[in-house]
Formats: structure tokens, C-alpha cells, sequence
């Protein structure tokens, strides 16, 4: 039960930030509803079990390559990120409403298979698991999968609260904001994932270059 409760605190902690996912989550939630905002954190939860399962079997060669070259992921994940925010930026979210209203809806699994491919463009996340999993002590006994399972489990879970949680409160929010505020709130989302993405990458080279 204890390794259940660190895994779920270790996949909710890994999701709270609110990075350029988070962001999108946000955007998807009041342009196209709490279930499509939900299944985009879903995609993001399912890609974060990816890495949380890396990081509990230390896979040594995924791990040693993400530390070789991490100046080129976050590089190349800095751009991904900025090209997210233009395509965000340049999106009309009464589109999407309208679609809502005539009842034509945004396919759950595309949500879920962007969000998630999305999330997996960064596998620096796996240092992140490989942190809290230390300063929680979260760590299964060697040979026993049963705890693995519990572990991994717990860190599905903690993610997946999160992003049903968020969604949830956008929400629960939307009903009393205009439509206006939505596309405002929908280019002003474009623009901090943009940044966001720049500043990565720019703090990422700067970093590089000052460390010789």
C-alpha cells in the first residue's frame, strides 16, 4: 500500500507543473470540452508511464544516451515546443465550438496519440522519475514484479488524477467565460508555449556552451 501511495504522489508531482502540456490540455479543454481536455492529459499520462517505467528498470542504455546527448533533445524538443505553440496561436477555437454544437467531435484517441507523442519528444523526463523516485525512496524490491506492477500502477494513476483534475476545474470555469475570452485565452496559450519552447532551447545551448 505505502509504494502505491509514492507512486501515485511521484506521477502526480511529474504532471503538475504547468508545462507547454499543460497548456494544451487547458486549450483543448475550453475550445472542445472536459473530455477531449482529459483525454489530451490521458495521452500525456500514458507517454510519463513510459518513462516512470524506464527510470524503475533503469534501463542503463536509454538512460545513458538521454545524458549523452540531452543538449540535442532539449534542442530539439525546445523546437517541437515552439512549433506547438504557432500551430496553438494560429487555431480558431469557435471552429472547434461550432463542431461541438452541429454534435461533430474530435476522435478521444487522436487526443490521446497526439498528446502522448507529443510528451514523449522530451525523454528528459525520465531523469525527473529517476529523482523522485529517489527522494521518495519509491523502489520495489529486486525480483519482485508484483511491486513494480504497484509502482508503475501508482504512477499511472497520480498522472491521470492530475490531468482529470485540471480538466475538470477549466471546466467548471468555462461555463462563465465568453466566447471572446476563449480565443484571447487560445492565442495568449500559443504564445507561452512559444515561449516556453524558446526559452528551453535557448537555456539548453547557453548551458552547453558556459560548460565548456
Amino acid at each position: 500500500m505505502l509504494l502505491l501511495l509514492k507512486g501515485l504522489l511521484v506521477g502526480f508531482l511529474a504532471s503538475a507543473p504547468l508545462g507547454p502540456i499543460g497548456v494544451v490540455v487547458v486549450q483543448r479543454t475550453l475550445s472542445r470540452g472536459r473530455w477531449n481536455g482529459f483525454a489530451s492529459g490521458y495521452g500525456a499520462g500514458l507517454a510519463d508511464t513510459l518513462f516512470a517505467t524506464v527510470a524503475v528498470f533503469g534501463i542503463s542504455m536509454v538512460i545513458d544516451f538521454v545524458e549523452a546527448y540531452r543538449t540535442l533533445i532539449v534542442v530539439g524538443a525546445g523546437v517541437i515546443v515552439v512549433l506547438l505553440g504557432y500551430v496553438t496561436f494560429r487555431r480558431d477555437p469557435l471552429h472547434d465550438l461550432r463542431k461541438r454544437r452541429r454534435g461533430e467531435t474530435v476522435s478521444y484517441w487522436r487526443e490521446i496519440v497526439y498528446v502522448m507523442m507529443l510528451t514523449l519528444t522530451n525523454p528528459l523526463s525520465i531523469l525527473l522519475f529517476l529523482t523522485l523516485f529517489a527522494l521518495l525512496s519509491a523502489a520495489p524490491t529486486p525480483g519482485h514484479a508484483d511491486e513494480v506492477v504497484v509502482l508503475l500502477a501508482g504512477v499511472h494513476a497520480g498522472a491521470i488524477g492530475w490531468w482529470f483534475l485540471l480538466s475538470g476545474t477549466v471546466s467548471h470555469f468555462r461555463k462563465r467565460i465568453r466566447l471572446r475570452q476563449i480565443v484571447v485565452f487560445n492565442r495568449v496559450g500559443g504564445v507561452v508555449i512559444m515561449v516556453l519552447g524558446l526559452v528551453l532551447t535557448i537555456a539548453s545551448v547557453v548551458a552547453r556552451v558556459l560548460g565548456g
